[in-house]
């Protein structure tokens, strides 16, 4: 698979889930196919600390990229 979010993105379109519901589709997906040692992590506070920086983090790339276009 060449690019992830292409291909999980193409898996939901048609699908009509709510952003709640995709949410948990992934997370439970990620979860049964993992490692012990990687589910410990997902629960992690670091894991929720780095994810809260990568979102703040895509956000802020998604405005300069609008930003960048007008």
């Amino acid at each position: 698979m060449q690019n992830p979010y292409r291909e999980i993105k193409k898996v939901v379109q048609g699908k009509n889930l709510t952003q709640e519901q995709l949410v948990h589709a992934l997370m439970a997906t990620v979860f049964s196919r993992c490692c012990d040692s990687c589910a410990e992590n997902f629960r992690s506070e670091e894991f929720v600390l780095a994810f809260d920086r990568l979102t703040s983090d895509l956000l802020l790339c998604e405005k300069i990229a609008k930003e960048n276009a007008a």
